[in-house]
């Protein structure tokens, strides 16, 4: 369910909700809101989500998950730039098995998904910029993130160390017009300390297209 209000003064809000619940969603009462405003070449906006995350029986765990963010544009012209920063608590906003040793051919590294737990704090920041570059758009971006995994590792498993690491991913974008309707992207991405493992590195490319 989603409700978005009219805009008022450059400024417009929205909430939504999902029951879950169900054997395989991976989580409860997922609550989310958030504030958008927009004058000129500025836009700002706010959001924050909270959900209860469920086993694979779609029991509820004892704990709830959040996350905030806050993010700001200002198009000048030749370039817009884009920053965000936000936090996660209790792990991430998703299943909590979507990255597993299945999704990588078997592979375990020792740590792999424990940030979906309690007591589990990430900082996230952003910063991208878009370019027109012929018909289309060129982007780039990086973004960072920190954590105490090791922590939440060793609380788990007493001592035993974990060679934990801070996330970062370069990106790179170029969105084509077909039409007024259809536009076709193109973008790569490279990663390192993916799930804030130290030596976990991830390579992306990729193409579409989308239809309004």
């Amino acid at each position: 369910l989603k409700y978005m209000s009219p805009v008022v003064g450059g400024f417009r809000g929205g909430l939504g909700y999902a029951p879950g619940g169900a054997a395989g969603d991976g989580f409860r009462a997922w609550v989310t809101t958030g504030l958008v405003f927009a004058d000129g070449p500025l836009r700002l906006a706010w959001a924050f989500d909270r959900q209860r995350p469920t086993d694979s029986g779609g029991v509820a765990r004892g704990y709830s998950v959040t996350n905030w963010t806050l993010a700001a544009s200002w198009n000048f012209g030749i370039v817009r730039v884009n920053l965000g920063y936000g936090e996660d608590r209790n792990g991430k906003l998703k299943k909590p098995g979507d990255v597993s040793s299945a999704t990588l051919g078997g592979y375990k590294p020792v740590g792999l998904g424990e940030y979906n737990s309690d007591g589990f704090r990430s900082r996230n920041c952003f910063v991208g910029a878009s370019v027109p570059s012929g018909p289309g758009v060129f982007g780039l971006s990086w973004s960072r993130s920190s954590s105490n995994l090791a922590q939440v590792h060793a609380a788990s498993h007493g001592a035993q160390p974990l060679a934990d690491a801070t996330q970062s991913i370069a990106a790179a974008q170029y969105v084509y017009p077909l039409s007024k309707r259809t536009r076709l992207f193109f973008y790569g991405a490279y990663g390192r300390g993916m799930t804030y493992l130290d030596g976990f590195k991830g390579r992306e490319l990729g193409l579409g297209t989308n239809h309004v």
